[in-house]
């Protein structure tokens, strides 16, 4: 029912992962693929091979695309890929809770981090830079409250933020309160934004994107915060769909996880509710390790073959501090807000957490 060609310079590419979010097609040797896709999820995605990026359009990456036809109507859609530089080594960051809002002053302290960024990426311009949102971008409330939504975040990021490829997570707070349940309360970022769960290869580093959201509220409001209940689940879709993923993963390739809320809690213990189930899924796996938002806090988990970095969050304590006091914007814990940096060397991965407008303020590197 879906079909079509991924190919770079002409020719098409084989052995490239296609998907619905449920089933996984491979491209033959002349780079075509054939899905059968009952077309839920009303879109189909490629796996990124390493060594090759789609089409940016501003920081967006264009590895998706909207399906219109019912299941019984075949439709195609090509993916054209295009040769990168040596992946080998390269810088991923991860942003978590922006939490865009138009309210306290948060559109010009994003403004400031994004100069930041935008002079992280000029003054490493022959390096393979990426960077991954860890979900809660905006703030659904206030995208009836005060009219900021996906699509003016998008165009603060870009106006702010160039030379960047940036991959997108799915947080509690970009889910549309004004819907009901886990599937209706995601259509607004799966049309606006990407998928809510995805994979790619960037160098010998197998990346995966999880939602790890399960909305719950039976009663939809739009000024009502109340109403707006959820666990914190890879629901089962998204589970057996990362079986599948992880098939064409050798296990001794590092994974590396993004998802909004995290697996473990400051003690160690489970902090989703089936993280038993998530994590039987990297059975094997020698290198594994999530980077979630959410908390708003920095800690770490190291439990052998899988390791989690808490990484803060880009508005601190939602911009309040910053509002007032300029130079000294924190979060909960004290910490100040900020980003992580990830630095891959072939699978030496060293990981960082960044203060915003702190040129010495780094937190000493973990190097795993």
């Amino acid at each position: 029912s879906v079909y079509g060609i991924v190919y770079c310079d002409g020719a098409g590419l084989p052995g490239v992962q296609v998907s619905d979010g449920y089933e996984i097609a491979v491209t033959d040797a002349n780079g075509i693929y054939q899905l059968q896709s009952e077309k839920k999820n009303r879109m189909v995605f490629i796996t990124i091979p390493s060594g090759y990026m789609p089409r940016t359009t501003g920081v967006q990456v264009s590895f998706f695309q909207t399906l219109k036809n019912p299941s019984n109507v075949a439709e195609r859609k090509d993916f054209e890929l295009f040769k990168t530089p040596d992946q080998t080594n390269h810088t991923m960051m991860f942003f978590g809770d922006m939490h865009l809002a138009n309210r306290t002053n948060d559109r010009n302290q994003f403004a400031k981090f994004s100069k930041e960024i935008g002079k992280y990426v000029s003054t490493h311009g022959g390096d393979q830079l990426f960077a991954t949102t860890l979900g809660d971008m905006t703030w659904d409330l206030y995208w009836y409250d005060k009219n900021y939504t996906f699509t003016n975040y998008l165009s603060d990021i870009n106006q702010n933020v160039s030379g960047l490829t940036v991959f997108h997570t799915m947080g509690n707070h970009d889910h549309d309160m004004n819907a009901v349940g886990d599937w209706d309360t995601a259509l607004a970022f799966k049309q606006k934004v990407c998928p809510n769960y995805y994979s790619l290869n960037i160098g010998g580093v197998h990346y995966v994107v999880l939602d790890d959201i399960e909305c719950t509220n039976a009663k939809a409001s739009k000024t009502d915060g109340s109403v707006r209940t959820y666990n914190t689940k890879v629901v089962n879709d998204d589970l057996e769909w990362l079986k599948k993923d992880l098939a064409f993963v050798p296990k001794s390739t590092p994974v590396v996880v993004c998802m909004h809320a995290p697996l473990y809690n400051q003690n160690g213990g489970n902090a989703i509710s089936n993280a038993s189930e998530l994590t039987a899924c990297f059975s094997g796996f020698t290198n594994v390790l999530f980077e979630p938002g959410h908390s708003h806090k920095i800690w770490n988990v190291n439990k052998g073959a899988i390791r989690e970095n808490n990484s803060g969050a880009i508005c601190g304590a939602w911009w309040w501090a910053g509002k007032y006091f300029p130079t000294l914007n924190l979060a909960q814990d004290g910490a100040p807000n900020g980003y992580r940096i990830l630095e891959v060397k072939g699978k030496t991965l060293s990981s960082r957490f960044k203060a915003i407008g702190r040129d010495g303020g780094d937190i000493t590197p973990t190097v795993f």
